[in-house]
């Protein structure tokens, strides 16, 4: 199935996949124009990798984490590497003395909405780094063993989430036995409770005609004076 144990032609894609993956593609022509296409490219790779099902793979599946190390990090690397050129054009646009400004109103607009853009995707990539940290380490990893270690380290892997859902299984199955428990503890409580009730109420029954048949006794007893 889809779990670390694939075989090695997954991985073997994998590894070849990140060959030459760390950089981003050489974008020329004016900075503007240069960070624009840079954002928009890191911005692509980041969007596949906020999918909820693909971060999960990331965590079981070798080839899946390969992807991680080789795709996620270098675009959370280009991130940081953007930051400081964002940062000049923001100034840049921002400067208030008007012999000093570089950009006309028209740029100063694009400039500025490219920034916001850089924000939105710097805010992006910190979270991802921290959602997926564990999935890229555990890839450069993979990447570092023989083709016998990686297949090892599948397999043990795939042992670990297999034990780790049975033991939820069993954690399920105790606590829906002690649900019904409780249930069968609260409806015996209640049967006892009710017959409780029912031999005290036999009680006082009992004392009534024990009290009336004395009445009667005495009551009949007595007799009329001449």
């Amino acid at each position: 199935g889809g779990e670390l144990g694939m075989g090695a032609p997954m991985l073997a894609r994998a590894l070849e996949a990140q060959q030459g993956s760390t950089a981003g593609p050489a974008t020329k022509g004016p900075a503007y124009k240069q960070a624009s296409e840079e954002v928009l490219s890191i911005r692509a790779i980041l969007t596949q990798w906020q999918d909820a099902a693909l971060q999960a793979a990331a965590l079981s599946d070798a080839a899946t984490s390969i992807r991680a190390h080789s795709e996620l990090a270098p675009a959370l690397a280009r991130v940081a590497g953007l930051r400081a050129k964002v940062q000049g054009m923001q100034k840049k646009a921002e400067e208030p003395d008007p012999d000093l400004q570089t950009y006309g109103a028209a740029m100063k607009a694009k400039v500025l909405a490219l920034v916001a853009d850089f924000t939105a995707l710097a805010s992006d990539a910190e979270a991802l780094q921290g959602a997926m940290e564990g999935a890229m380490a555990r890839g450069e990893k993979l990447l570092s063993l023989s083709a016998q270690q990686r297949e090892e380290e599948a397999a043990a892997v795939v042992a670990e989430t297999a034990a780790g859902e049975a033991a939820a299984v069993v954690e399920d199955k105790r606590e829906r036995a002690a649900v019904i428990s409780a249930r069968e503890e609260e409806v015996r409580a209640k049967a006892a409770k009710e017959e409780e009730e029912r031999a005290e109420a036999r009680v006082r029954m009992a004392e009534v005609d024990e009290r009336e048949r004395e009445a009667a006794r005495s009551g009949g007893g007595v007799k009329a004076a001449p």
